[in-house]
């Protein structure tokens, strides 16, 4: 590892407010959560002055009424520094947002990782974000009236944005993801979910979002729109728009050719929607 791979850390402020951690934030501090970004090689955590607000009260997973938020009526709110581990202990987390949680593989990373670190580092390889926006999860941010859709957070400037809690309308809704790597601890090449609502046979906003490394995340808007518009899951014509809108994608050597991760973007599609038929299939037969 080099000289300037390693964040060195001068000063650690521990918060005791949510108040103090924004004027601290406005100083160019760097908030410190689980920690498990900190110093890691191409992390994008940068600075020597970071706040931890592992002390502050984030930590809770309840049921709310959305309409708060101008979410749906009955929503998950997940605290920013909830760890994996917790969420995968707690039966108000959904089994999608679980199958997620299950790609890391390290107890340990588990007992540290928090679900809002995992967010803000926005990761080209991250286990959550995915899943996360197939799920159309929100965020409610530290000093903002209004919450904000994971995916636009991820777009914008937000490292002097804390986040608070996540959001999970608490609805019928279908969201399978899928992960390939080399293997189970290694970094993914590529994580990909797809989510939609079904009413009265009809799909409603569905979402198919890609973590793609040396890429960054992806939503497939145009293809969710034909899903939408045709109410099928024509796999030629899923394909066909989904090569159309993945970005230029370059050779690597670590994570293969652009030909090949396209393919894997291809494959892993096709995988999904056969499982998204068969988990509709399942929520029929328990009906």
């Amino acid at each position: 590892m080099h000289k300037g791979d390693i964040v060195m850390t001068k000063h650690i402020e521990i918060a005791k407010s949510i108040a103090s951690t924004r004027l601290l934030i406005k100083k160019k501090y760097a908030i410190l959560s689980g920690g498990t970004e900190i110093n890691r090689k191409d992390s994008p955590v940068k600075g020597k002055n970071f706040v931890s607000i592992s002390k502050l009260d984030l930590k809770t997973i309840e049921v709310v009424d959305g309409s708060e938020y101008d979410m749906a009526k009955k929503c998950i709110r997940i605290g920013t520094l909830c760890t994996f581990t917790q969420l995968l202990e707690s039966a108000d987390v959904p089994e999608d947002l679980k199958v997620a949680l299950r790609f890391c593989k390290s107890f340990q990373k588990r007992n540290q990782a928090t679900i809002g670190g995992n967010i803000a580092a926005s990761r080209d390889d991250s286990y959550l974000i995915p899943t996360l926006a197939a799920m159309n999860a929100h965020l409610v941010i530290s000093g903002e009236k209004n919450c904000e859709y994971i995916l636009d957070y991820i777009s914008g400037k937000h490292s002097d944005r804390l986040i608070e809690y996540i959001l999970l309308p608490s609805c019928r809704r279908r969201v399978v993801s899928y992960r390939v790597a080399n293997t189970e601890s290694s970094h993914a090449t590529l994580t990909m979910a797809f989510g939609l609502c079904e009413h009265d046979g009809k799909f409603k906003k569905p979402k198919i979002v890609a973590a793609v490394k040396k890429k960054g995340i992806i939503e497939f808007q145009k293809t969710e729109k034909l899903i939408e518009s045709n109410n099928s899951f024509d796999l030629p014509l899923l394909i066909n728009s989904i090569k159309k809108e993945t970005p230029r994608l370059k050779d690597d050597v670590l994570y293969g050719s652009a030909e090949y991760r396209m393919y894997l973007i291809n494959a892993t599609m096709e995988i999904l929607k056969d499982e998204m038929l068969k988990k509709m299939e399942d929520l029929k037969d328990e009906n």
